[in-house]
């Protein structure tokens, strides 16, 4: 099989994640009839643009958890390296938001 007869599903799709937040990914790899394959090793990123890091969510790569920083839309890119034939990405738009106040104090 070629890359192209996998997808690349994740608990990233339509995250929104609060400032401060960290959040830990869940990413499998299916082929084309829908079954698990196993990834050696998923590594996750984020991007603005082509060549441009992103500030809005930092990635520890070593716990494999990503983190909310600046509100707004940001590209998180799960990458699976090590298949048989290569690697194989896929991009995901993560919201993230201003962080709720724990209460409110009024004088």
């Amino acid at each position: 099989m070629n890359s192209q007869e996998f997808t690349v599903q994740s608990n990233l799709e339509n995250l929104s994640i609060e400032v401060g937040e960290i959040f830990e990914p869940i990413t499998d790899i299916l082929d084309k009839n829908g079954n698990k394959v196993e990834c050696p090793n998923i590594i996750y990123y984020n991007k603005n643009g082509a060549l441009n890091w992103d500030d809005g969510i930092s990635v520890n790569r070593r716990r494999g958890t990503i983190k909310g920083e600046i509100p707004g839309q940001h590209k998180v890119i799960a990458l699976c390296i090590g298949l048989s034939d290569g690697r194989l990405s896929r991009d995901f738009d993560v919201t993230v938001n201003y962080a709720k106040p724990k209460s409110y104090k009024l004088t």
